[in-house]
Formats: C-alpha cells, structure tokens, sequence
C-alpha cells in the first residue's frame, strides 16, 4: 500500500460533511482554495457493478469515445479505506465549484438535447443499451452527471432519487491549500495532489472521455 502526504489525511478520512452540513459549512469558505472530494456512505451493493460505459469528450460523438468499467479490479487497488471515493477535484474557489457539482439545472438530458440540436450526437435517448453513455456539460457537473447515471434505471420512476441518494449517502471532504503562504507551492500542491489522489483512490466519476 501506498504511503500519502500526511496533510491528505484530513480529505480522505474526514470530517465528511452531508450536503446540508456542507452548505452550512461553506459559508465560512470565502474563496478558499484547495482539493474536495465527494464520498459514497451507502450500500456498498450499489457501486457493485460491472456495467460497460462509454464516455463521451465534449465534441459529442464525432469527437471520439471510450468503452470502460467504472469497477476496480481488487489487484489495482492502491488504498484499502471504509467508503468509495465518487470524484476528487480542486479549484480556487471550493466553494463555488462544489456549488456548481449540486447544481440541477443544465442536467445530462438537457446536455443531451443541445448535442443532439447541433448534429453532433446522434444517438436519441440519454442511456443506450447495452452500452450506456454519459453526457455532460464539462467537468463541472460530472460528479452529478455520474450519479445520474448510476440511477439512471431508478429515475424514471421517481426523479427525484438522484437528489435524495446525494443527500442522504454521499458525503464532502476538503482540505485547504491556500495561496497565502506561497502562491507556486500552493498551486503546484493542488495540480499534483489531485492527480495523485485520483490515482490512488480511483474515483469513479473522475473517469471521462479523452480529448
């Protein structure tokens, strides 16, 4: 097993904040830099699938795709931790980044229509059987457009799951990495700490289509 900078303690095992939590917590934020992570606390069954994905970059189809799992192969696990880590990032301003990751408007279906306007998706429903694909804006709504996809059967029932799953069983960490100290070291931590993070922990959602 690896052996991480300490100071990433602190994003892997907590505090984990709920969405409320979270929203209480981040008022105290004022453009905070630094990384965030979205966790999974629930059924660990949920995430226990082997389903083939294709992932799309931003010039839709046209632009090139990518078949893949999201599962990890017990043997390419690098860090044995409690819960799954959903999607790790960083930015100067975390708190409006993760605003923008919980945002509803703009959803994958909404994206989908809008490839689908300017000719460069074809496809005409948002999940293709039997290799399904994830549609997105950018990388700002990917852990969402993650979780819908994860529901994707689910909400057509209730649409209203995704919302209630992110309450109720995904969790948020951060760590600050500020530019007060020294501005390159800070920036420098951020780029390669989040690399090295999705690295170990393999994020599921931090999986996207190659430019």
């Amino acid at each position: 097993m690896i052996t991480l900078p300490a100071q990433l303690e602190v994003l892997i095992n907590g505090p984990l904040y709920s969405v409320a939590e979270w929203r209480a917590k981040s008022k105290s934020l004022e453009k905070q830099a630094g990384l965030y992570a979205f966790w999974w606390i629930g059924d660990p069954a949920v995430l226990r699938r082997d389903e083939l994905v294709e992932f799309v970059g931003p010039a839709g189809d046209k632009g090139g795709t990518h078949k893949s799992c999201f599962t990890i192969r017990p043997e390419n696990r690098l860090l044995e931790i409690e819960n799954t880590c959903l999607y790790v990032g960083k930015s100067t301003n975390i708190r409006a980044r993760i605003r923008q990751h919980l945002l509803w408007s703009g959803n994958s279906d909404t994206f989908l229509a809008r490839k689908q306007a300017d000719g460069s998706v074809s496809r005409t429903e948002l999940y293709d059987k039997p290799v399904s694909t994830i549609y997105k804006k950018n990388t700002s709504c990917q852990f969402r457009a993650g979780m819908e996809y994860l529901y994707r059967h689910a909400s057509k029932a209730n649409p209203e799951i995704v919302r209630q799953m992110i309450r109720d069983h995904v969790r948020i960490s951060y760590l600050p990495i500020s530019d007060a100290a020294d501005r390159r070291d800070a920036f420098k931590r951020r780029f390669y700490w989040e690399d090295l993070l999705i690295g170990v922990l393999q994020p599921w959602f931090n999986l996207d289509g190659e430019r």
